[in-house]
């Protein structure tokens, strides 16, 4: 095979590549990282929609294609809005005692939480999959995830405040829980009673992929 066939073959297999590579829907545009004037970006790079509906005052999207998570001045959860500023859920902040740090998808799930501080699951289509009922569960691995019932928040103790523990606003805790349990992708529960995480990882095989 001379030199000509092979540059002919290789544009032709990285023309392929180039066309098969999947672009984002839309983009998140703002003046800053913080507190800017946000705005949706199609894929040609028209700003189509300036957000204006709420006061956001960060994002945590580049790119999506059917929702962005935004803060939003007044609203205690991260919020997750469509392309028309409708909010559809509210995700988790994981891990519990990071600020600033909304869950994301693993395995076409992303955790949610109610009002009453309830978790559940969305999907990256924005559709609730499993509606918040569980005082707190894992990210899926490998199509299953862990719950936890009868739970209690341990908050930490600083060093130089002693009762720094009783200020609920303090974001620094753990949660101690005596019932673990999993669940399938569906929201079905497999297991649940007087387990300890450690068992029910092992049982099924679970690790953590943050």
């Amino acid at each position: 095979m001379n030199h000509g066939i092979c540059l002919s073959l290789l544009f032709i297999i990285c023309s392929g590549c180039l066309t098969n590579r999947v672009v984002p829907k839309y983009t998140v545009g703002a003046t800053s990282w913080a507190f800017g004037k946000y705005s949706f970006i199609d894929s040609k790079g028209d700003t189509i929609k300036k957000l204006d509906k709420h006061e956001y005052i960060m994002s945590f999207t580049d790119t999506f294609e059917t929702y962005a998570i935004f803060g939003i001045r007044g609203i205690k959860d991260w919020c997750a809005i469509d392309i028309h500023e409708n909010i559809l859920f509210k995700v988790a902040n994981i891990p519990l005692e990071e600020p600033l740090s909304p869950d994301h998808l693993v395995e076409d799930r992303i955790r949610i939480i109610d009002a009453a501080g309830k978790y559940g699951f969305a999907n990256t289509k924005g559709k609730i999959v499993i509606k918040p009922q569980f005082e707190f569960v894992s990210h899926f691995n490998n199509g299953f995830a862990i719950i936890a019932e009868d739970c209690h928040k341990v908050y930490w103790k600083d060093d130089e405040e002693a009762d720094h523990a009783e200020h609920e606003v303090c974001n620094h805790y753990s949660l101690n829980c005596n019932k673990h349990g999993y669940i399938d992708k569906k929201g079905k529960i497999i297991k649940l009673g007087n387990y300890t995480f450690e068992e029910i990882q092992k049982e099924i095989g679970w690790e953590s992929t943050l």
